[in-house]
């Protein structure tokens, strides 16, 4: 980033007299970052392994469950949002989950306190 200063600057015109011109001078500008803590991020990186165990229980059983998958897709073309959220949640899910769907797919978000993992699949 540069900051930006206002000067005049002396123009020698062709009939030799000084005319000032506006200008602008650019410095640089230079941050002073605060130090950072990495904990809540270590702890963060830590806690999310909880998300991606619930993300792998439903992926494994859409893919190995045909009856399963055809349940969840026959309530979202319904619209009972609520419906797929408890089907979702009867696989042991640990963690909050909500789900969006649209005619393209589902888009499954799992929260815990520190972080949340989105899981978006085609259908």
């Amino acid at each position: 980033m540069y900051r930006r200063e206002f000067c005049m600057y002396p123009y020698l015109t062709s009939m030799n007299t000084v005319v000032f011109m506006p200008c602008y001078v650019l410095y640089p500008y230079y941050r002073q970052y605060p130090d950072v803590n990495p904990q809540v991020f270590s702890e963060s990186s830590k806690l999310v392994g909880t998300l991606f165990e619930d993300a792998q229980k439903m992926t494994d059983k859409v893919s190995t469950s045909p009856e399963f998958a055809k349940r969840i897709l026959s309530l979202a073309q319904q619209s009972k949002k609520k419906e797929v959220v408890d089907l979702l949640l009867t696989l042991g899910i640990k963690n909050t989950l909500e789900s969006e769907f649209n005619p393209d797919g589902i888009r499954i978000i799992l929260k815990s306190d520190c972080c949340q993992l989105i899981v978006v699949l085609r259908w």
